[in-house]
């Protein structure tokens, strides 16, 4: 049993030190989908009546605004990730009218270099 768990901690391990870094994912124009389900019809099949099987995502979430990639939590998916410094946030909202970032407001082109397929990192 023990030399099982090794090897799998060994296969794990080796897996993490090949695995691609996101940057290298997003400037990869053959990745069409990560982690993503398969397709499929976009309805809500309901029961009894309509609605019954579907519930609205409005309401307050916890937002947390960074300005570059590189500070963003990378592990806040975990349940017990500590969120007590996020704020609360109405959902659906815009975050940029709603004090975090800056409004982009263009009527023709792009507010950054486009350098396809390398990603900006500011």
């Amino acid at each position: 049993m023990k030399r099982i768990i090794s090897l799998l901690a060994l296969a794990l391990s080796v897996v993490a030190m090949n695995a691609q870094s996101w940057t290298e994912i997003w400037q990869n124009h053959h990745v069409l989908q990560v982690n993503r389900m398969p397709a499929r019809a976009n309805y809500t099949p309901y029961g009894e009546s309509a609605g019954d099987r579907s519930m609205s995502l409005n309401g307050m979430w916890k937002f947390n605004w960074v300005p570059t990639s590189q500070e963003r939590p990378l592990d806040f998916y975990q349940t017990d990730f500590n969120d007590a410094a996020w704020v609360d946030f109405p959902v659906p909202a815009n975050w940029e009218v709603n004090g975090y970032g800056t409004p982009i407001y263009v009527s023709a082109g792009y507010p950054f270099k486009i350098n396809p397929p390398y990603v900006e990192d500011q």
